[in-house]
């Protein structure tokens, strides 16, 4: 199935802002009338359609349920690549430069409170950057939406590093 199918297979419109209920509660009707097991006994070619489009299915679901996934899906739709070998969209010097700084902060943070309140100002960042990739994509501000993509997903990446590092 092709990638652009997520929102239709899943009954959902596409947006940045999903309700997560209504997309599980489809995610299941779907997984339901999709299932192979509905499909022993069928053709063969019934059963190989059944499990491809189940497979489509749970794909959708792992990318659209995610913040981060869901916008670069948005993004790929636009034929925008970030986040991936394919990436046509590069981090600007300000974004690389701002990545670098929390990385040498969180390096020489040496007390669990320090460590504790860049995991906040993180997760700060976080959340703020989901509400900007909401306003870029209702505005159809791909090349803005793309570098907060970006961002968004160097967050992700120090904040796992961080979690890492505090559970040492």
């Amino acid at each position: 199935m092709a990638f652009s199918e997520y929102f239709t297979l899943l009954s959902i419109l596409p947006a940045f802002d999903l309700d997560l209920t209504m997309l599980e509660t489809n995610y299941f009707a779907a997984q339901r009338r999709f299932h192979p097991d509905r499909f022993v006994g069928k053709p063969e070619a019934e059963r190989i359609a059944a499990l491809e489009q189940s497979t489509s299915v749970n794909q959708g679901y792992e990318t659209l349920k995610d913040p981060y996934k869901r916008a670069q899906y948005l993004l790929l739709l636009q034929g925008i690549f970030v986040g991936t070998e394919k990436d046509n969209v590069k981090p600007s010097h300000e974004l690389l430069t701002e990545v670098m700084e929390f990385r040498e902060s969180m390096e020489a943070a040496k007390a669990a409170t320090e460590l504790y309140a860049l995991a906040d100002e993180l997760e700060e960042m976080h959340q703020r950057l989901q509400r900007l990739i909401s306003v870029a994509y209702g505005k159809a501000q791909w090349d803005k939406m793309a570098q907060l993509v970006l961002k968004l997903g160097y967050v992700q990446k120090i904040q796992q590093d961080l979690t890492l590092r505090m559970k040492k």
